[in-house]
């Protein structure tokens, strides 16, 4: 089948090449649609549980929350682990689900369970958006000298992790560092006690007061009026002209107990960059299965959108110094460069040690041809590139068969060159049969169907230049019985190599030749003479035989082959 396929390309060189300029296109089409990744996601299905109860030991967490739910979420389908770690205040459950399972399927069929789980009140359950590799981008909030980080911290509550949150392909905005902006109401005790209050009195007031209530209408005519009563807290005055109660007719404010300021929210870590102690830093992640590179640029317009249309205060922008889009392309760019290099290192090396152009061109080529295949593979599977797959590419494995058949291509054509008739340069016919004959030589060499038993019965011949294995420097006794000259480092004859090859379970014409046996001259000259005889029998004048170079002393080789 091979044999045939060389012969039909050989014969349709025209065609070939048009297919080849075709396959080039299509690869080029497909490399530029792959889509790398930065780093593989081996990890099956792993959905994460965060419940929290503030104020709450381990204990009562394990107890009435943590306990809850891996009771509820146990009969999911394939669930294959429950793993999950409770501390002050926070439950977090892992389920790790089997291979193969679809990711938003068993998302969902998780939610589903979780509302079947019996919790504390004002308990709820939520899944991490985070994974592995979610994290795309990660920026700075800068403002002008001077801006306080509780400022900062407001824009990008309020703003900025608001306007990236709706960006395609964004999961969650997790912030890091400033103050969170409060207003409270700093209660004085005293004052609280001398009107008869308490603190859960005082809290539930302000709270319902922080609403708006909506009533019926009003008929006037044929017209209706909406009734509407605006009680939304918009300024730290509305706060204060809340009223608490009321004595003698007389109403009680919460000026009258409790001093209302902008204060934040106690801190419980500080987030700093380079020299920069206390700033505020936004992560951006990513959904899970999404494309890298798509998620990374519609969060860069994203941004850059932010900070030109007017969204942030003058002087207050984003300042990315994370993106895994620069990483990608910085590696493709290093995978790239080595690519072309070893291209190139490896067409300078054929060139010179075959001294022969399209010889090297030939082998050199191999490498982006085999890349764009894989490339092309990859893309019609639905599969992703990662950068330690694309920078795992060994050359040296991609070009291995090519240069063993180019070189044997290479031989044949410099061994029967010369053996023309006076007068009689080489046709194309001819060159393409010998570029058959050695690439389907070369192919049957490659998978030991000829020449694999070409050894001597005490091993590897030591005096042959062409048989593949490692070369013997001590003196390999002969077979016990057989007659004439013992081998040696440097003696080799032909009846020991006749005797090597197997006759039985080998086709007639791979077989050596039965004159090579017991009586056989030992005169090489003869032998190679005689042996190039018998190969041309009945060929048309060509010789079939695959020769093996044998050293019969310090200055005598003859050839002994295989039909």
């Amino acid at each position: 089948m091979l044999r045939s396929l060389i012969a039909f390309c050989l014969s349709r060189r025209l065609l070939v090449m048009v297919a080849f300029a075709a396959f080039l296109g299509l690869g080029g089409v497909a490399f530029l649609t792959l889509n790398i990744e930065a780093y593989p996601d081996p990890a099956p299905p792993i959905i994460e549980i965060i419940a929290q109860q503030a104020g709450q030991s381990p204990e009562e967490v394990e107890r009435y929350i943590t306990i809850p739910i891996e009771i509820a979420v146990a009969s999911t389908p394939g669930l294959k682990f429950i793993r999950s770690n409770t501390v002050y205040g926070l439950g977090f459950i892992r389920l790790q689900f089997e291979y193969g399972r679809d990711y938003h399927f068993v998302r969902q069929q998780t939610i589903n369970r979780l509302k079947d789980a019996v919790l504390p009140a004002g308990v709820l359950p939520v899944i991490s958006p985070a994974g592995g590799i979610s994290e795309i981008f990660r920026y700075e909030l800068v403002g002008p000298p001077g801006m306080d980080v509780m400022k900062l911290k407001t824009l990008q509550d309020w703003v900025v992790e608001r306007k990236l949150r709706i960006v395609p392909g964004v999961a969650d905005v997790a912030v890091l560092g400033g103050k969170t902006k409060e207003f409270q109401a700093e209660i004085n005790l005293d004052r609280m006690m001398a009107y008869g209050l308490t603190l859960p009195q005082i809290m539930t007031a302000i709270s319902a007061s922080n609403s708006n209530v909506g009533g019926r209408t009003i008929a006037i005519g044929e017209q209706s009026v909406n009734v509407r009563s605006i009680g939304v807290v918009t300024s730290m005055d509305d706060i204060g002209n809340i009223v608490l109660t009321q004595q003698g007719g007389v109403p009680v404010l919460v000026s009258d107990v409790a001093k209302v300021q902008i204060g934040y929210a106690p801190r419980l870590g500080l987030a700093g960059r380079d020299d920069k102690t206390d700033v505020v830093t936004g992560i951006v992640l990513m959904q899970k299965l999404e494309r890298t590179m798509d998620v990374v640029k519609r969060v860069r317009v994203a941004v850059e959108r932010i900070n030109s249309d007017g969204s942030l205060p003058a002087g207050v922008k984003i300042v990315p110094f994370y993106d895994r889009g620069d990483l990608v392309a910085i590696t493709v760019q290093t995978v790239l460069h080595n690519l072309l290099f070893g291209v190139a290192l490896i067409f300078l090396i054929q060139w010179v040690f075959l001294g022969d152009l399209r010889c090297a061109l030939i082998v050199a080529a191999t490498i982006p041809v085999a890349l764009l295949l894989a490339v092309m593979i990859t893309v019609m599977r639905g599969e992703s590139a990662n950068l330690l797959s694309v920078g795992a590419i060994d050359l040296g494995i991609i070009v291995d068969g090519t240069v063993i058949m180019v070189e044997n291509i290479f031989r044949q054509i410099a061994h029967h060159s010369p053996r023309l008739p006076a007068g009689r340069s080489a046709r194309l016919s001819d060159k393409l049969g010998w570029i058959l004959t050695g690439a389907v030589r070369r192919d049957r060499d490659l998978h030991g169907d000829a020449g694999a038993g070409l050894n001597s019965a005490a091993g590897p011949c030591p005096g042959s230049r062409n048989l593949r294995g490692p070369s013997y420097p001590q003196a390999l006794p002969a077979r016990s019985g057989a007659r004439g000259p013992q081998l040696s480092p440097r003696r080799c004859h032909r009846r020991s190599v006749s005797r090597a090859v197997p006759q039985s379970g080998v086709p007639a014409r791979h077989r050596v030749p039965a004159q090579a046996g017991r009586g056989q001259s030992l005169d090489p000259r003869r032998d190679a003479a005689d042996h190039h005889a018998r190969g041309r029998d009945g060929n048309g004048g060509q010789d079939p035989c695959h020769h093996i170079e044998l050293s019969a002393g310090p200055d005598r080789v003859f050839r002994a082959g295989t039909r």
